[in-house]
């Protein structure tokens, strides 16, 4: 900086100030003080990978917390951590879609057999369910994360599942994935997690075994769209949001939106049913947005795709579909609303629960747009100020809003006909090249 020191001369020293000053703004402006780094992943088209790397990176301790695990291959990753000498804390649903599988029984067993065998005292597999007196804090336990040593988080909206976090290559959910590097953040989210794994409170029960054999991996068929690439990138800043009582951090984000805003659900019903029927606040929001000049698009699952039959505009996603079309057409609003071409866009369903406003915000979720989900489940979510995760997720929903576009604007191309081009989107920094921390999941 000795070219930014005073001179002598009043004129070249005011000249020296003002260059200095502008040096320092375009400093402020490269590198923002508070950013740090996160790496964005997809289902079905990468997160099984990016998922493992994050499971890898433990050298200390794994903390884990999921609604359904029925994977081998990631619990394959976990109790080879668990050998290595990584505490292990799990915390799983009891009831995950009424009951856990046979398979998921023998997978679970198995991860708290290899717990016992190690002899750590520390590690565990807990299992929330109802107490005693058949009462429990949360109606689900259906958030879905992972924190590696405390500092990297990864939030999902995606299970443990053969189409949550599918093998590449394999057909699978469309869902979100955001690891972040931010000690702060999983600080934050291990407070939730000795909370909610606490035995204490009594709809938390330890799980013990001796087995030893993993169920063999089941796989739904190849996946014929051209993957998506992971991608890394800078967050300004994250808010973490959970469930229950999450409605006001919802509203704030569609609020906040100015431009645009774009949501890709699994569940959003137009109504809610307790403790009355009334409208579901997160529509009305929507609506509100649109109403002061925003632009809205809502794509959501096909329901239909669970063996439901013929589309009903009555009921579920189609009943929200529908009202927003006749609200947009009647007030003539920008809202555009969709439910998803499960073939064209070559994946299974819609499990996403995710938000994006005005290509700097991104929401990243376990929250549906149920009630439940936003009121009485414990649910995981977090809202990041981060151009480059909007860019990447808004690709993705690009993607798949193009592929279920009416067939007279959109084609008949199949999915093995739809390709990427993700040249221009993002370049890694020296810092990812370096690999300074081969333990790091980036």
């Amino acid at each position: 900086m000795g070219g930014c020191m005073p001179l002598e001369n009043s004129r070249k020293h005011h000249t020296t100030i003002l260059r200095c000053a502008l040096l320092a703004i375009t400093l402020l402006l490269a590198v923002p003080a508070f950013a740090f780094p996160i790496r964005m992943a997809l289902a079905p088209d990468n997160n099984q990978a990016v998922l493992n790397s994050v499971l890898n990176s433990a050298t200390r301790e794994l903390i884990i917390n999921i609604y359904q695990f029925e994977s081998p291959e990631i619990a394959a990753v976990i109790i080879s951590k668990i050998k290595s000498g990584v505490t292990v804390r799990l915390l799983v649903e009891g009831e995950p879609l009424g009951s856990i599988s046979p398979n998921g029984k023998k997978l679970l067993s198995a991860i708290a057999g290899a717990i016992r065998a190690s002899g750590n005292p520390d590690s565990r597999l807990a299992m929330m369910t109802r107490s005693k007196n058949n009462t429990r804090r949360f109606r689900f336990n259906h958030a879905k994360y992972v924190i590696s040593d405390r500092r990297y988080v990864l939030i999902s909206s995606e299970n443990f599942t053969a189409t949550g976090h599918p093998v590449a290559g394999q057909i699978g959910n469309r869902g979100w994935d955001v690891v972040m590097d931010n000690s702060s953040l999983a600080e934050d989210l291990m407070q939730v997690f000795r909370s909610d794994a606490d035995a204490r409170n009594g709809d938390v029960l330890l799980v013990r075994s001796n087995a030893r054999v993993l169920p063999p991996a089941t796989t739904k068929g190849p996946r014929r769209a051209q993957a998506i690439p992971d991608a890394y990138g800078n967050a300004a800043s994250v808010r973490l949001v959970a469930s229950p009582r999450s409605l006001d951090e919802i509203v704030s984000l569609i609020r906040s939106a100015r431009v645009r805003i774009d949501v890709e659900k699994m569940s959003l019903p137009a109504s809610w049913r307790s403790p009355v029927r009334r409208e579901n606040p997160i529509v009305t929001e929507l609506i509100r947005a649109a109403q002061r000049g925003v632009d809205v698009r809502v794509l959501l699952n096909d329901d239909t795709v669970f063996g439901g039959g013929e589309p009903d505009d009555s009921k579920g996603n189609a009943a929200t579909v529908a009202l927003l079309r006749q609200v947009a057409k009647a007030e003539r609003l920008p809202i555009s609303a969709r439910t998803v071409n499960v073939r064209r866009a070559d994946i299974s369903y819609i499990h996403n629960k995710g938000i994006l406003v005005d290509g700097e915000q991104a929401f990243v979720s376990s929250i549906n747009g149920t009630q439940n989900s936003v009121e009485n489940n414990r649910e995981i979510a977090v809202v990041l100020r981060s151009p480059d995760a909007a860019k990447y997720y808004g690709y993705a929903f690009e993607f798949d809003w193009r592929a279920s576009a009416p067939t007279s604007t959109y084609g008949t191309r199949p999915a093995n006909g739809l390709v990427h081009d993700f040249s221009s989107f993002f370049t890694l920094s020296a810092m990812w090249n370096s690999r300074e921390n081969q333990n790091s999941p980036y």
